[in-house]
């Protein structure tokens, strides 16, 4: 059961949903004051119904939309922050570049409009369509109210998230976080650049983000490292069905209220699994990680040494890749488990004579 809005009653008159068996809408009719007009939801690509007449209204792209204009297209961009929230929309159908839509926000959501050209832009708060007939965002799999920022359903994955309210919108920290769907390696946009240069330079693989965040594969070479091991269990880790997410931040409130000084309490990484209590198919009761969350400070750790007893140059890639093959990535697939040191060297030892040396082995520093 979907448990998605199917018919709403609204000031005006009513809007009717359609969707397909998973929930992804196809279509919404709207009778508004005895005027009927329709959308219609095909893979990106957006059509309009007024007065009966059907046409093309826009084809989503990575960066905006490409929005009908005569015979061609004008191409309508979005400038977001740091949280992926439109905040600018304008397009170059003149020849040079023109604000149609300047929009600001709540916390969770609730639109500040500054500025707006007609037609108005309706994907906002996270790039999701605002239903402006209800007033809430489609986030897919279920809609959410940004006036009491809350979704409107339960939580279909309820279960994982046991302490929190099924209601409740990325556990109430609308600031740092975001709802995406899937199961991926999700960075937030501001660390992006730094972390994809970060993982390049010591995977034989070369990696990109995406614009909702995801680490993918571009390739099986070409990566500025040699190593293939990274590659690997980055790989693992994509395809795993838990989320990873990578930030980087000097300070670190942990899952359970902790709070960590990233360079000075944990060598300039750390990672943090959040579980919950739950059992398994023979009603015993165990703990299940449902994400792992690694925080690098982006600063160099100094006071680690290699196999000799001398320091060795820990930079912040070195640490990322130590905190994801080392932590996160065998915490949730239960491969190569055991030392972390163990796990980071065999990256090390991929790197090429010389470029960096393996780190001393620390028994007690396990995954």
């Amino acid at each position: 059961m979907l448990n998605l809005p199917i018919v709403a009653t609204v000031a005006l008159g009513t809007a009717t949903y359609t969707y397909d068996a998973t929930g992804n809408k196809l279509r919404k009719v709207d009778v508004l004051s005895g005027v009927t007009t329709a959308t219609d939801y095909i893979g990106g690509i957006q059509y309009g119904t007024t007065g009966g007449v059907t046409s093309l209204s826009f084809i989503q792209t990575e960066e905006g939309k490409a929005v009908v204009n005569g015979t061609g297209y004008d191409y309508t961009y979005y400038l977001s922050d740091n949280l992926g929230n439109t905040r600018v929309t304008f397009g170059t159908k003149t020849g040079t570049a023109v604000r149609y839509q300047r929009d600001d926000y709540y916390p969770f959501g609730l639109e500040i409009n500054r500025s707006v050209l007609s037609p108005k832009n309706e994907y906002l708060y996270n790039k999701k369509e605002l239903q402006e007939e209800l007033g809430e965002y489609d986030y897919g799999s279920r809609f959410m109210d940004p006036v009491i920022g809350r979704w409107t359903s339960i939580d279909p994955h309820a279960e994982k998230y046991q302490a929190l309210s099924s209601y409740a919108y990325v556990a109430n920290n609308p600031l740092k976080f975001v709802d995406e769907d899937g199961k991926d390696i999700i960075i937030p946009q501001r660390d992006r650049a730094q972390v994809t240069k970060y993982i390049n330079s010591i995977s034989s693989g070369t990696f990109a983000i995406n614009s909702k965040g995801h680490l993918y594969e571009v390739s099986s070479k070409g990566g500025g490292g040699k190593s293939t091991y990274y590659t690997t269990k980055l790989k693992e880790g994509i395809d795993s069905k838990t989320d990873i997410y990578i930030t980087t931040d000097k300070s670190y409130i942990a899952h359970d209220g902790t709070k960590w000084d990233v360079n000075h309490d944990a060598g300039g990484g750390l990672t943090d699994p959040k579980e919950v209590t739950t059992t398994d198919k023979d009603g015993n009761i165990v703990n299940k990680i449902v994400s792992e969350h690694v925080v690098i400070s982006g600063d160099a750790n100094p006071n680690v040494e290699d196999q000799a007893g001398k320091p060795l140059h820990d930079t912040p890639a070195d640490i990322l890749a130590h905190e994801l093959v080392g932590h996160a990535i065998p915490d949730i697939t239960k491969k190569d488990t055991g030392n972390a040191v163990d796990d980071e060297n065999k990256v090390r030892s991929q790197e090429g004579k010389g470029k960096n040396k393996k780190r001393r082995r620390e028994p007690d520093h396990t995954e």
